[in-house]
């Protein structure tokens, strides 16, 4: 039996920044949150290795994957059989980089590090950032069982990992192609529309390369001085490299979506709310820490007060609304002519355009119908985390319920609420992609109509996040489309 010697080693090291909040799930929950983050033996976050394979897998399609990545799967003609084929190529955890932008691997003591700044800014992360969430129904009230929170990764964090594939130079050609596979392996990573972790599709898990950071090294082990490079190679990402090479970035020339970008103005005041009160007032802001690395290779955490954030997750449900209201009125479906029951299929999740675009969670699979309903959305958002303008400032508006009889206050009712004045804000920017598929081009009005859900946002007429009744979230600006404007 002839035996294959995999004697040619590509390796690289790459550093991947959150450029939104991370949703990567350990599917437990505590006492604090629904949904708790991964985190490794220090109590630090980490991306398992198995995300990113995962990812990278779907990315370059299974005609590449195979005979990278393995597989498994019957053999034709030969009954219960199966053919195998393991990996060859080798992802490691990606692990989290402390303020320095060295990773911090291997089992430490973080409150006994010496360095003041690296302590702090590693307990920085004993405390996540944690998201309320609220299904809203095409009511505009909450779902039953439809709240619920979950921690996330802060924006800004940056991580560490290695990818290693194992080939053969007996065929020059062969190895050649080996090269370019692990090479779009990587090239992958900064392909539009890469997410990581949960969520994707409600403004979580968008990443960012960090340009500079890749190291790369193609190795011959038949060669004694790659040999002894490779063996004196650690395993920890906390060691550096001797002797490396850049890897050169192929960005990918063209792109599976339409990208949208609102650059948008707030008209006055902005109400994100948190879900929570503080000592001061009843309900606040989402006020959340975050990452900057505005010094070369130096992280440190921006204070929560100083932060502007609007989820995407609010800006898909009011779209998604939005177009279906659209949708139907270019369908001439209109509610005078129609009974409650026939509305409820035309409205919210069971409308059409909502389906293609947002997906579907589904329903009960019925007997003789193979198609149990569910789909993946085809729109990706991004949340916006950043510094807010010096001129935005927090406003607390008081509030009461007025008896109609009495003309007093009701028992109960008085309350108060912290919003944002963020006329000056010149920082929200949202990016939306949409994927060109079959289901969306197909049907030219769930574009028009997600179009006209969009422009409504730009003239003021689509208010975003709470108190909208109250005239918050009145935003004005442009749209543009692949960088042309409509």
């Amino acid at each position: 039996m002839q035996t294959t010697t995999y004697n040619l080693r590509f390796i690289a090291r790459i550093t991947l920044e959150a450029a939104t909040p991370l949703a990567i799930g350990s599917g437990r929950k505590s006492i604090l949150t629904d949904a708790t983050i991964n985190r490794d033996a220090n109590g630090l976050p980490f991306i398992p290795g198995t995300t990113l394979a995962g990812l990278i897998r779907h990315a370059i399609g299974e005609e590449t994957a195979k005979p990278l990545m393995g597989f498994i799967g019957k053999k034709q003609g030969k009954g219960n059989e199966y053919e195998l084929e393991g990996s060859r190529l080798i992802i490691t955890e990606a692990k989290l980089l402390d303020c320095y932008g060295k990773a911090v691997d291997g089992l430490v003591n973080v409150d006994g590090y010496e360095d003041q700044a690296k302590r702090a800014f590693l307990n920085g992360f004993k405390y996540a950032p944690i998201r309320q969430h609220a299904k809203i129904n095409h009511y505009g009230v909450t779902e039953d069982g439809g709240k619920f929170d979950e921690e996330v990764v802060p924006k800004g964090a940056r991580f560490c990992f290695e990818m290693e594939l194992m080939a053969c130079s007996e065929h020059p050609e062969m190895a050649a192609k080996e090269e370019e596979n692990f090479k779009k392996c990587l090239n992958t990573l900064m392909a539009e529309g890469f997410r990581v972790g949960g969520k994707s599709r409600n403004g979580f898990g968008k990443i960012k390369v960090v340009d500079d950071s890749c190291l790369y090294r193609k190795l011959d082990l038949s060669k004694a001085e790659d040999l002894e490079w490779y063996l004196n190679k650690s395993a920890s990402l906390a060691e550096t490299w001797v002797g490396n090479g850049r890897f050169e970035w192929d960005k990918p020339k063209t792109s599976r979506y339409v990208r949208y970008e609102l650059k948008l103005k707030p008209r006055d005041f902005l109400f994100f709310g948190s879900g929570f009160g503080d000592e001061d007032v009843d309900h606040t802001y989402i006020k959340e820490r975050f990452i900057t690395w505005d010094a070369p290779d130096k992280g440190r955490w921006e204070a929560a007060k100083t932060s502007l954030v609007v989820p995407a997750s609010s800006v898909k449900g009011a779209l998604s609304h939005r177009t279906a209201y659209h949708y139907n009125k270019l369908h001439k479906r209109f509610a005078d002519g129609l009974s409650a029951k026939e509305m409820e299929k035309l409205v919210g999740k069971n409308n059409e355009a909502v389906i293609a675009l947002f997906g579907s969670e589904g329903n009960n699979k019925q007997e003789g119908k193979e198609d149990d309903g569910k789909r993946r959305g085809h729109v990706l958002f991004a949340d916006i985390v950043c510094r807010k303008a010096p001129q935005t400032t927090a406003k607390v508006f008081n509030h009461v319920k007025i008896d109609r009889f009495t003309g007093g206050g009701i028992d109960g009712a008085l309350f108060d609420e912290e919003a944002l004045f963020a006329k000056e804000e010149s920082g929200v920017k949202l990016e939306i992609l949409l994927d060109k598929d079959e289901r969306i081009t197909s049907d030219p009005r769930i574009i028009e109509a997600f179009e006209a859900a969009l422009t409504d946002v730009c003239k003021g007429m689509l208010p975003l996040g709470g108190g909208v009744n109250k005239g918050y979230g009145m935003f004005e600006g442009k749209l543009l489309k692949d960088g042309e404007p409509i």
